[in-house]
């Protein structure tokens, strides 16, 4: 997948998706990088024979950011021919909250609120670190962050 100026980044979501492994299985989303939406949904088509539901433009650090990288670099990039990655784009989404934040900062005041969102970052990040998370983004009161594995996520 080469990142030149001529291609964007997109999902292709296909809905309504049987798979053997999964009877819960409601959608899938293929990272594609194309000349154009157009092209991204013929690749597609040519690849799984799925139809495309819907065309998402993202932006390949957002994407670098959710996936992150595996032993042979970043998520989005182009792979000497014949390179085998055994890592998957697969992963397990976690968000944390402070639940009811504003009635507690109103609580506790601004500084000590701030205090408690920073032992929760800090809680956090040695979470990610212990576990192979990585911090996608501060979600105001919490944060968006993805695993690997679905018991990674949990032994964070």
């Amino acid at each position: 997948m080469s990142n030149g100026t001529n291609s964007a980044t997109f999902f292709v979501k296909s809905d309504k998706v049987s798979s053997r492994f999964n009877d819960e299985l409601k959608s899938v989303y293929c990272l594609v990088q194309a000349p154009s939406a157009d092209a991204a949904v013929e690749v597609h088509s040519n690849s799984h024979g799925l139809v495309a539901d819907e065309i998402i433009p993202v932006e390949v650090g957002a994407v670098n950011d959710l996936i992150g990288p595996d032993e042979h670099g970043p998520a989005v990039r182009e792979d000497p021919p014949g390179t085998i990655s055994a890592d998957t784009a697969f992963r397990t989404i976690v968000f944390t909250d402070l639940e009811d934040s504003t009635p507690m900062t109103e609580r506790l005041g601004d500084d000590a609120y701030v205090e408690l969102l920073r032992t929760h970052d800090d809680l956090m990040a040695n979470c990610l670190e212990a576990n192979g998370g990585l911090h996608v983004k501060h979600t105001g009161d919490g944060l968006m962050a993805s695993f690997v594995s679905v018991a990674k996520a949990s032994n964070a």
